[in-house]
């Protein structure tokens, strides 16, 4: 977050933006520090942060599920982080979760976007280790 608003103040600053950078939090479902994102017991303390940047606009939370939980278990544990997080900062109405094989899942957990890239563009071959 503090990278992000130092760029942002930056672009802000030589005129290259106008407006705040609206994001979204990423939420490590299980707290595995090597895949990314914000535990879930550490998401309000960081958005709290966020909300107070005038450069970062918070719209909501996004994760990607942990390998080995089902869709369900993953968007059913996003949906209520989202829903504890909107009692405190109801701006934030982006759920961002699935992937082309569990979209629907995810939208019947409340997810406002998905990403389909698989079902679009076919498999692809991974390019990093």
């Amino acid at each position: 977050a503090e990278a992000l608003i130092r760029a942002v103040d930056s672009a802000l600053t030589v005129g290259d933006r106008n407006s705040p950078l609206d994001v979204l939090v990423q939420v490590s479902l299980d707290g595995d520090p090597a895949r990314g994102g914000v535990p879930v017991d550490q998401v309000l303390p960081l958005v709290d942060g966020v909300t107070r940047s005038s450069e970062l606009r918070f719209r909501g939370l996004m994760a990607v599920g942990p390998l080995g939980w089902s869709p369900e278990r993953a968007f059913d544990l996003l949906s209520k982080v989202c829903e504890r997080t909107r009692n405190d900062h109801p701006e934030a109405t982006e759920m961002s979760a699935g992937m082309s094989a569990d979209l629907e899942t995810a939208i019947a957990y409340g997810s406002t976007c998905v990403r389909v890239g698989t079902a679009l563009l076919g498999e692809r071959p991974l390019t990093s280790p």
